[in-house]
């Protein structure tokens, strides 16, 4: 590399460094402290000079590796980057644990036309950490209906349904097991103009069996269940709570 070129990537890399990105040998992961709440992303510097990057990596997860792809464009727009490029790639909802995160070009000289195998360049572990227990329970509607859900395998294991993210207005998703396995969805709609009830929907993707409650702040519930290895049915009431 010469001493202009190198000049020149140091200043790119400075202006556009992550926000809270933190380096991982030789490429950068956000947030600094990944957890398994949030989506994680990592941001590292293409490998040739005179090649463009494609905008989108191909990030591919096998059990405890993630590799992510890039690739080179076939021709160098004019005028030709004297820079190497910063590619970001998002790992997306990443379960507690220990990872290795490799990078891989599809075509590790760009200036040769004709097609070549995939290379890995580098590669780091990136820990992601268990995040802070997400709330059991979503309030919907302006605080007006409180909503709740249990579950129990075969195996006699149980306990309480946690909200994926932060709930809508009128919407609430839940998982049982494991925070990317989205399991319940429950809403409530404002039907009150329509024929004077708050109406409930349901959809659940399992056979678990699960007990779910839509409690009204005056007292009143709904109910919603599944029986134990049956696929569980939707919930269609138009007429769940009168709105007086």
């Amino acid at each position: 590399m010469t001493v202009p070129r190198l000049f020149a990537s140091l200043l790119v890399l400075l202006a556009t460094w992550p926000a809270g990105a933190e380096p991982l040998g030789r490429f950068f992961v956000e947030p600094m402290e990944p957890v398994d709440t949030g989506p994680t992303r990592v941001t590292f510097l293409s490998n040739n000079l005179e090649a463009l990057a494609f905008a989108l990596p191909l990030v591919e997860r096998d059990g405890q590796t993630i590799r992510v792809t890039t690739g080179f464009g076939d021709y160098c727009a004019f005028p030709c980057p004297i820079y190497r490029v910063l590619v970001t790639a998002d790992l997306g909802l990443l379960p507690a644990g220990t990872y290795r995160v490799e990078i891989w070009v599809d075509k590790p000289d760009p200036r040769d036309r004709r097609e070549g195998e995939a290379s890995m360049i580098y590669f780091d572990t990136l820990v992601v950490a268990p995040g802070p227990e997400p709330p059991v329970e979503a309030i919907l509607q302006h605080g007006r209906f409180e909503v709740s859900a249990t579950w129990q395998t075969a195996a006699g294991e149980e306990g309480e349904a946690r909200l994926v993210q932060p709930p809508s207005t009128d919407s609430a998703l839940f998982y049982f097991f494991d925070r990317s396995n989205w399991e319940l969805m429950v809403k409530v709609l404002d039907g009150c103009a329509i024929n004077g009830h708050y109406w409930v929907f349901a959809a659940a993707s399992t056979d678990v069996a699960f007990q779910a409650t839509v409690k009204e702040a005056g007292g009143r519930t709904f109910e919603i269940g599944n029986r134990l290895g049956q696929p569980a049915a939707a919930i269609n009431s138009i007429t769940a709570f009168s709105c007086f």
